[in-house]
């Protein structure tokens, strides 16, 4: 591309950040230009700031990045178009709508617009035809909110895709974990003694929810 399209990084020193953060750092199609965290990181360069947990060097052209305030007029100001949110749920339940109603296109990897009727729940492979649901969010006179869908949902979803059109009546579903997918920010032995997997609160009911409105199933089928 001639011209990198200006994107935003929101939440970006906590784990699901770091992600957006390295696939940005060089990436064909968008430029990395604004970067938010918590009100104590601002100012603050990305390197001397972020707990860097991926398994890879943190990239050379992401280390020099100033952590910015949540502030959408400067967002505007710099050019972004785009919004990629690592925003705790409780955070992106107030700040995504508005990003959304001031023009911005959001995909987000929170859980708290999972559920309403016309955001997509995106797994291109799967139910891209789903993002027609952005134009009852207002696009293109306003900004779009895309999610993506819990990480078990999103294998169980691939899996059960191609089965759609025989008819899926029933599912039971178990998941092996990693001790992290509770929300641990590291091991620990207490926690995990005697345990084959945590119990992660609230997780049966989102599986539940996001594969009925993933594949378009009937809300009313049991799974």
């Amino acid at each position: 591309m001639d011209k990198k399209i200006k994107v935003a990084v929101m939440g970006a020193t906590g784990a699901v950040g770091q992600v957006f953060m390295w696939m940005l750092a060089d990436h064909p199609w968008f430029e990395l230009t604004y970067a938010t965290a918590s009100a104590s990181r601002v100012g603050l360069e990305y390197a001397s700031t972020v707990h860097w947990v991926m398994p890879f060097e943190m990239p050379r052209n992401i280390r020099d990045v100033q952590v910015k305030e949540f502030n959408m007029e400067a967002m505007k100001e710099a050019g972004v178009k785009i919004v990629f949110s690592a925003l705790p749920a409780e955070v992106a339940r107030e700040a995504e709508p508005q990003l959304r109603d001031n023009g911005f296109y959001v995909f987000s990897n929170a859980a708290s617009m999972r559920y309403e009727s016309n955001v997509p729940i995106l797994i291109p492979e799967t139910n891209v035809e789903q993002l027609d649901l952005i134009k009852d969010q207002g696009y293109p006179e306003k900004g779009f909110v895309v999610t993506n869908a819990n990480c078990v949902t999103t294998g169980l979803a691939m899996a059960l895709a191609p089965l759609r059109k025989y008819g899926i009546k029933n599912i039971m579903v178990h998941s092996y974990q990693s001790v992290s997918g509770a929300g641990y920010p590291g091991l620990s032995s207490f926690d995990i003694t005697d345990n084959c997997i945590p119990f992660i609160k609230g997780e049966e009911e989102k599986v539940e929810k996001e594969i009925k409105k993933i594949l378009s199933i009937n809300p009313e089928v049991y799974c």
